[in-house]
């Protein structure tokens, strides 16, 4: 499958932020939020090979809504075509469009010891777009898209403890401690696919 057909095999949910009961295994665990674990759960979601495994996303803040200021943030990134396109293919490119994006469409590169320098131009080279645009629209998805719930998201939440397989037992599953801020207790869950 390309990267460029995910959305035909949409099939996330979202079971909000509170206290969740957590099942006892997870095929993959995500520690971390922001760009990076909120893109991988989404796609991830979206793909064919992991679209029906159980997604357990942890963030450590809690969740905060897109607040469009009149000056831009100063934590912006540069997609490329190929970011672009993922987030076109699941569905979430025309809502960061509709805040806002700039393109860019010449970059010069050069060095301090000569005159040399290097032009890259194409309209658009990128865009620039705000890491918490991006962040708001990967959330917006999972929030949004009804189709299954493979995906449980739990914000406030720490990895507390990680205990991988030792190379005696490689089958054995890696071990999470999950702490719930609005809970006292940690609860214990195992995993195929850790990402940190």
């Amino acid at each position: 499958m390309t990267f460029l057909n995910y959305h035909k095999f949409l099939t996330t949910s979202f079971r909000g932020y509170s206290v969740k009961k957590l099942l006892p295994k997870y095929d993959v665990i995500i520690v971390g939020g922001g760009m990076v674990g909120f893109g991988l759960a989404a796609v991830a979601a979206a793909s064919k090979s992991l679209g029906k495994k159980s997604i357990l996303l942890l963030e450590s803040s809690g969740k905060k809504k897109y607040q469009r200021k009149e000056e831009y943030e100063n934590r912006v990134v540069a997609l490329n075509d190929l970011s672009v396109n993922m987030l076109k293919d699941i569905g979430v490119w025309e809502f960061i469009q509709s805040f806002r994006s700039q393109p860019v469409n010449k970059m010069k590169v050069w060095e301090t010891k000569s005159n040399l320098y290097l032009t890259f131009q194409r309209n658009p080279l990128a865009y620039i777009v705000e890491n918490d645009l991006v962040i708001e629209s990967l959330r917006n998805y999972l929030e949004s898209n009804n189709n299954s719930s493979n995906v449980t998201i739990l914000y406030e939440t720490q990895a507390e403890n990680i205990q991988l397989p030792s190379s005696d037992h490689p089958e054995h599953l890696v071990r999470v401690d999950v702490q719930q801020r609005t809970q006292d207790k940690r609860e214990t869950v195992e995993t195929d696919l850790l990402v940190c």
